[in-house]
């Protein structure tokens, strides 16, 4: 609601979408190819942008969606590993998250990238309970969109299978060498 006008890096992450949506490619202000910035948040919004045009509201509206998935993605994740009044108390936290509310009106990759974190560490808990191969090429996709995003989200695969052994390592055994292999698949696909 606030509608913040972008400035600095959202500014040139607005423009490099808005140059995108309009097939003039990832180039800079001066029409040059560029990789300063990671490309997973100017294409996400450019896709935005090319349904509704350059639209300060529509990119608003985006992240507003992408806070509420990450609002459900914690409360998920959370009742998978804790109990329902901890999974709520976790989701009302995020969803009151005053950083979260603030970037959910910027152009910054924040909203989109706490969101995939989110949905890959669900998917990684589900893939490391479950054997589907399905999800297992989802969270390699998934994670390749991240590491667009933001390049530090190659991380995140590595640190599902640490948060499930800590979490689960009284309950069950899990088996290491074919979730070790899953993440390796996981990291090389993503690359």
């Amino acid at each position: 609601y606030a509608q913040t006008l972008p400035g600095s890096d959202f500014a040139q992450y607005d423009q490099l979408a808005w140059r995108l949506a309009e097939g003039k490619g990832y180039v800079d202000e001066f029409g040059e190819p560029t990789a300063f910035y990671a490309i997973g948040w100017p294409f996400f919004l450019s896709l935005v942008y090319r349904v509704f045009g350059h639209s300060l509201v529509a990119a608003g509206v985006l992240n507003a969606l992408l806070g509420v998935g990450a609002v459900i993605l914690t409360y998920a994740i959370a009742r998978h590993l804790l109990d329902r009044p901890v999974a709520l108390i976790a989701a009302a936290l995020v969803a009151i998250n005053p950083t979260l509310i603030l970037y959910s009106s910027t152009h910054g990759t924040e909203s989109l990238f706490v969101f995939e974190i989110l949905l890959l560490t669900w998917l990684i808990l589900r893939i490391l309970a479950s054997h589907h191969a399905l999800e297992l090429v989802l969270v390699e996709i998934l994670t390749g969109f991240a590491v667009l995003t933001r390049p530090v989200g190659m991380c995140v695969p590595l640190g599902g299978v640490v948060a499930v052994y800590f979490f689960n390592r009284h309950h069950f055994r899990l088996d290491f060498r074919r979730n070790t292999a899953k993440v390796v698949v996981v990291i090389a696909v993503a690359v």
